[in-house]
């Protein structure tokens, strides 16, 4: 499993790819990297219910996140995610 942010600009991409090993796993994502007294709009696409068994079911979602906050992502086998913060 690997996890990657990257900033270009005022916005922040973050990136998720596990592989065929375990039927699926969680990753806990710290907002510590954001600045500080800001919010941000993340969109975010995450593997969807039957991601395990059809590779292109995803969902797509937006939330509110600030420096400090923590959320849990759960990604399938071979699955990941993707998001943009601005």
């Amino acid at each position: 499993m690997a996890v990657v942010a990257k900033r270009k600009g005022d916005k922040w991409f973050i990136g998720g790819i596990t592989n065929g090993k375990e039927q699926t796993r969680n990753v806990e994502l710290n907002f510590d990297f954001l600045e500080k007294g800001k919010t941000y709009t993340m969109t975010y696409f995450e593997d969807g219910i039957n991601a395990g068994r059809r590779a292109m079911d995803y969902r797509r979602k937006t939330k509110q996140v600030k420096a400090g906050d923590k959320m849990t992502i759960t990604m399938v086998r071979n699955g990941g995610f993707a998001a943009e913060l601005k």
